[in-house]
């Protein structure tokens, strides 16, 4: 019995050495770990202000560096960077230990996102320079498109009873030669292509008429021969003027703000008409007076087109068929009748003007001279 009791005391005494070893050795690892830890923190705080000192050396290099290139006299300077250490630190994010020289401020400008932002700088310069260029020839073409309308009203308000005649002249006011006759060689004096003058009463058409070689000049120019939008009244270049022909056929432009043929829209109405059936027209040979005879819309006829009345191709009757037929086209042709009617031989006047219902269209008033 005793030494059962014994044995047992021995285990259990074993047991107790046992725990206390394994107690003993967990505490050593413990030690030993946290000696560990510490000497990892000593380390990264040594590591840090090695880092720290090793900035403080590289910035106070860069400032030697820079202080030395101010000093040099001999060294040219560096034109192409001139850039403060400070911004690029602050735009960029940069720390000053990563900027050693003036070669690794020029790689930080030459980044390819600078380049990009270059790259738009000069294309908007591109564009502005372009929108004020674009700008200024557009003020200066609407400051030269005023300054005409206005040189091409001025001009064309001048009215036959205002010219002025020496007084020699109009002592010499006969019969034969009226004092309007006399105007227009006063006229002729600035220009020799001035032939006639048309005038219609209560209407702005109040102009010398003028006749060329080509029809198209006096569509952009005026009686004196300058540039002008509204052009002048002119004769088609194929009447004769020391022969004579069958129709005097003038054209003329029709303006919006009412000036040349504008007002010969007006005759679209029959009241209108009624009221204003005559048109004066004077040649360096008369003073007369035509009346009304038909008023109707055309237009410019294609080649190919067949049996249209091409009112624009007849200036001389070759025979007295061909002139009945135009007078009984345009008749036929007139929007209202004005039961005047033209034989062979009697001189005609036709006015033609645009008109805008149809492409190429005309309005077009035809007359025939009358005695006074």
């Amino acid at each position: 019995m005793e030494n059962k009791k014994n044995n047992s005391k021995k285990k259990t005494n074993q047991t107790k050495n046992k725990n206390s070893t394994q107690i003993k050795t967990s505490n050593t690892k413990t030690k030993n770990q946290s000696n560990k830890t510490k000497s990892n923190q000593t380390k990264k705080t040594s590591s840090n202000v090695k880092s720290t000192n090793k900035k403080k050396t590289n910035y106070s290099n860069y400032n030697k560096n820079n202080k030395n290139s101010k000093n040099s006299k001999n060294q040219t300077p560096n034109k192409e960077v001139k850039v403060n250490k400070e911004s690029i630190v602050n735009s960029k994010k940069i720390s000053p230990s990563n900027i050693n020289s003036n070669e690794e401020i020029k790689k930080i400008i030459n980044t390819p996102k600078e380049k990009k932002k270059k790259r738009k700088i000069r294309k908007a310069r591109v564009v502005i320079f372009i929108f004020i260029l674009i700008l200024l020839i557009s003020l200066g073409y609407i400051a030269t498109y005023f300054y005409q309308d206005y040189k091409a009203k001025k001009n064309s308000l001048l009215d036959i009873d205002n010219i002025p005649l020496d007084k020699g002249l109009e002592e010499k006011v006969e019969d034969k030669k009226s004092e309007k006759i006399l105007k227009l060689e006063e006229l002729q004096k600035e220009n020799k292509e001035i032939i006639g003058w048309i005038e219609i009463e209560d209407t702005r058409i109040n102009y010398p008429v003028v006749q060329t070689t080509d029809n198209d000049f006096y569509l952009t120019h005026d009686y004196k021969r300058q540039y002008s939008v509204y052009g002048t009244p002119f004769l088609d270049k194929s009447f004769d003027l020391e022969n004579g022909s069958s129709n005097y056929l003038i054209y003329g432009h029709r303006a919006k703000n009412g000036l040349m043929f504008e007002d010969l829209y007006k005759y679209s109405k029959k009241d209108f008409y009624e009221k204003h059936t005559k048109i004066n027209f004077t040649t360096l040979k008369e003073d007369a007076t035509y009346e009304i005879l038909a008023v109707f819309y055309s237009r410019v006829y294609y080649k190919n087109e067949k049996n249209v009345f091409r009112y624009y191709y007849f200036v001389n009757a070759k025979n007295e068929q061909e002139y009945n037929d135009y007078v009984q086209s345009a008749k036929k042709a007139s929007i209202y009748d004005t039961k005047v009617d033209a034989k062979y031989g009697d001189q005609l006047l036709t006015l033609s003007t645009c008109e805008y219902s149809q492409e190429d269209g005309r309005f077009v008033v035809v007359a025939k001279k009358i005695e006074n």
